[in-house]
């Protein structure tokens, strides 16, 4: 009896020990989810000020009714801004926003329709509207459940948009529709990769892509001299001072002048070509890291198009390479540094010589559809027509689903991330909601109108719903009006990190 008593009191010291030792590692655990949850709130939030602080540099530099002040005071605010928890400020109606989020999240078809007939009745107020449904609704394509429900959202504005316009290319180059918005939206998200763990692989084939084809081709642009490479004559020599001119081309007017006008401009030439030589090869050589979303969208908006019969094939080729070149790979070529593509500073010629590429190389792309100016023919004689318009033509045949390819980062271990909250200023909030109330009554198909009035019905008959502002309300927080809102409102989908 004295060992068997012996044995169970060493028993229940190994079971107590056990007890605490369960009870430590659950602590930890705890500890350790707080921890993630905290970076993951931490990222989500670096992320949507990112995003609008690039936003707001946009504005300052591409919009000429722009104050700087006006910006830099937006600028001030968003590093000054505070995120607080839907509830506090939408009260019980927090829920009924959340459905409606929620919803408009997993149905891309829905939102693509609501922003097309906005987009019809108020252009400025779809704007807005496609602004809030990527930063906030898509959470700037942070995950890669939002990065494939933005391919998904693209697919069918291409359908709504673009495959029953009359003259899609001058609708997307005119850059004001709601597929130019929200795929430019898409393509600036690419600085992400720098600053966020989370950012999904289609961010890092991106970065991947534009680095190792454009990096290398400008530092050796930036380490050469610096001249501006201009082909005009008339411009070639105003960009030297007068004493300069004087020396390098002697008194205008003169036979000698204009001998060595010419001169200067056959070595522009010969400079030109060298250098856009490097980006074609570099170019050309990066294409097997090419991300693999973008040639989806490519291929997707080839077929779109070509079934849709309303432009012929030359249009529709020249439209897939405005997608390649003038929408992705010229604004990461002109402007280097927001991308990630190099850190040393680009002065004003650089920049210059660097838009001059960039145009070149737009033209050598559609020279198999459209024809050159003759008057640079001794230019583009250089070149080898099938250099640049081979690039797109190996993404139209590299096949593909109909499906958005998936992202090569799902069998890490973020892959299980599932976003449970969406931020989005309160004014901004009540200026979506009253978008979707305006387009509401233009929708002609009976299932997506009802599942947008099953939640904005209840919204409307709330007795306790806020003031509705105007589309022109400020979308950022300011000291008179509520901080950003953190609200939840993806509560059925489950919560496994």
């Amino acid at each position: 009896m004295g060992s068997l008593q012996s044995d169970i009191g060493e028993l229940a010291h190994h079971l107590k020990q056990e007890k605490l030792f369960l009870e430590a590692e659950k602590h930890q655990i705890q500890l350790l989810n707080e921890k993630v949850r905290k970076t993951i709130e931490r990222a989500y939030h670096a992320s949507w000020v990112r995003g609008e602080q690039q936003r707001n540099y946009h504005d300052l530099v591409l919009q000429p009714h722009s104050s700087p002040p006006a910006c830099c005071q937006r600028a001030n605010l968003l590093n000054q801004l505070k995120f607080v928890d839907g509830y506090k400020v939408l009260g019980f109606n927090e829920s009924l926003y959340g459905d409606l989020l929620s919803g408009l999240r997993e149905n891309p078809r829905l939102v693509a329709r609501c922003l097309v007939l906005g987009e019809k009745q108020c252009q400025e107020a779809m704007h807005v509207a496609a602004r809030t449904v990527f930063s906030s609704i898509y959470a700037n394509c942070l995950l890669p459940d939002d990065e494939t429900y933005t391919l998904n959202l693209l697919k069918h504005l291409m359908e709504l948009q673009l495959a029953t316009s009359e003259t899609p290319r001058r609708l997307l180059r005119h850059g004001s529709c709601a597929f130019s918005q929200i795929y430019r939206a898409y393509v600036d998200s690419l600085p992400q990769a720098k600053c966020s763990v989370l950012t999904p692989s289609a961010v890092f084939s991106l970065q991947v892509f534009l680095t190792a084809a454009l990096h290398q081709p400008i530092m050796q642009l930036l380490m050469e001299d610096e001249l501006f490479l201009d082909i005009d004559p008339s411009k070639a020599a105003v960009r030297f001072l007068p004493e300069e001119r004087t020396r390098r081309f002697g008194a205008e007017g003169t036979p000698e002048y204009h001998a060595a006008l010419a001169k200067y401009r056959t070595w522009t030439i010969t400079k030109l070509v060298k250098i856009t030589e490097r980006f074609i090869m570099s170019i050309r050589e990066a294409m097997n890291c090419f991300p693999p979303q973008l040639s989806w969208l490519v291929r997707i908006l080839y077929e779109v198009l070509l079934t849709a019969k309303r432009t012929d094939t030359r249009e529709v080729n020249a439209i897939c390479v405005d997608l390649v070149f003038a929408f992705f790979l010229c604004p990461a070529l002109v402007t280097p540094e927001p991308y990630g593509i190099c850190d040393a500073p680009i002065s004003h010629i650089s920049s210059f010589n660097l838009m001059h590429i960039a145009q070149i190389l737009q033209v050598l792309a559609m020279s198999r559809w459209e024809t050159y100016d003759p008057k640079l023919s001794d230019l583009y004689s250089h070149f080898d027509k099938e250099g640049m318009s081979s690039v797109v033509d190996g993404i139209l045949e590299s096949g593909g689903s109909e499906v958005p390819p998936p992202a090569s980062c799902l069998n890490s271990p973020l892959s299980t991330l599932i976003r449970s909250s969406c931020l989005i200023p309160e004014p901004r909030l009540h200026s979506f909601v009253t978008f979707l109330n305006t387009v509401l009554g233009e929708l002609l198909d009976d299932e997506l109108r009802k599942d947008l009035e099953s939640v904005i019905g209840r919204l409307k008959t709330s007795s306790h719903l806020s003031p509705v502002p105007s589309a022109a309300s400020p979308a950022i927080a300011t000291p008179n009006t509520p901080n950003t809102s953190k609200k939840n409102l993806l509560g059925r989908v489950k919560n496994n990190r």
